[in-house]
């Protein structure tokens, strides 16, 4: 793999882990829950259809953090070119 595409993923999971950082953190706050209800409340954002509106905000959220490092927005667009 080239150096660019090194940068772009190492991007991306910057990004990932700080921004599940960030809901996480907030989700314990507001939600006041433990170890065990905050991971099955992480576990429905991520995979149940009924949270799909939360995953999707979740990763557009990482996405613009990826994009806020300039090198990075030539990767992860948030709309398609056309």
């Amino acid at each position: 793999m080239s150096l660019s595409v090194h940068a772009a993923v190492a991007c991306f999971l910057a990004a990932a882990h700080t921004t599940m950082l960030k809901w996480l953190q907030n989700m314990q706050q507001h939600l006041n829950l433990d170890g065990q209800a905050l991971l099955r409340r992480w576990h429905e954002v991520m995979e149940l259809d009924s949270s799909r509106k939360e995953r999707i905000s979740f990763f557009e959220e990482v996405i613009e953090t990826a994009n806020s490092v300039s090198s990075c927005s030539l990767f992860f667009p948030l709309k398609p070119h056309i």
